[in-house]
């Protein structure tokens, strides 16, 4: 069912791309604003097709053995492998609406450190620095490199800021 659901996300990536028709105009090295989410709902695409594909083996694997009785740690492993699915997607849709009226630079690094939290690899201290490298690392990726218009319309003093910074490092 994930991998299913990994794939529809993905065709609407290509179908909800530009829906208004605008005119998609080639940036610095052939980029447009459509280029980054074309590339990722192909390669989500593909990702999911090959998870379906080892999901399908897997059944076929598993309707071949025997019925094995589930213990009540298994139960709880399998309940919490759902519920950190369900909240991925959940914290996903959420960083997807909000992104406009946020924008990227505030909205990424709570988004990553979200996602941290739910699957509890480090301590919070190290998921909060790794979230603010990681989200400064991809706005530089995508507003200062891809030049991508990522700066929230409701409440966004951070990119600004930014913005002032690079320029005061001559960058």
């Amino acid at each position: 069912m994930t991998a299913i659901g990994l794939f529809l996300f993905a065709l609407g990536g290509f179908v909800f791309i530009n829906l208004d028709g605008a005119a998609a105009y080639a940036g610095p090295g052939g980029v447009t604003w459509r280029t980054m989410p074309f590339i990722y709902s192909g390669a989500l695409a593909f990702l999911s097709v090959l998870y379906m594909g080892q999901s399908i083996l897997r059944i076929r694997r598993e309707l071949a053995l025997p019925p094995q009785s589930v213990n009540a740690e298994e139960a709880a492993e399998r309940a919490l492998v759902l519920f950190r699915r369900v909240a991925t997607l959940v914290l996903l849709v959420i960083y997807a609406s909000l992104l406009k009226l946020i924008g990227f630079a505030i909205l990424t690094p709570i988004f990553l450190f979200s996602l941290f939290r739910l699957y509890k690899n480090g301590t919070v201290l190290n998921d909060a620095g790794l979230s603010l490298v990681g989200g400064f690392a991809l706005w530089v990726l995508f507003v200062r490199v891809l030049q991508l218009n990522l700066k929230g319309t409701w409440f966004d003093p951070v990119t600004p800021f930014l913005f002032s910074a690079f320029k005061a490092v001559g960058l």
